[in-house]
């Protein structure tokens, strides 16, 4: 008696195990990647208009295209 109520409690929280923790790893990958890659494509946006509205004449450093982001 003790085992198949026990054996079903388990095989219930694998269930649950089964499912929700590769949602919760997709999730929080999903979450890190939007916070690491959004900023870095839009200083590449930023670099690259800067770079139109200058011109290519003259390279721009990456503290310069911040600083032109920030004011």
């Amino acid at each position: 008696m003790f085992y198949s109520s026990s054996n079903s409690a388990v095989m219930d929280n694998r269930k649950v195990k089964g499912w929700f923790i590769p949602f919760c790893i997709g999730g929080f990958s999903g979450a890190l990647a939007t916070a690491v890659i959004q900023p870095l494509d839009t200083l590449k946006v930023q670099i690259q208009v800067i770079s139109e509205q200058v011109g290519r004449a003259r390279a721009l450093s990456l503290m310069e295209i911040i600083s032109k982001i920030s004011s």
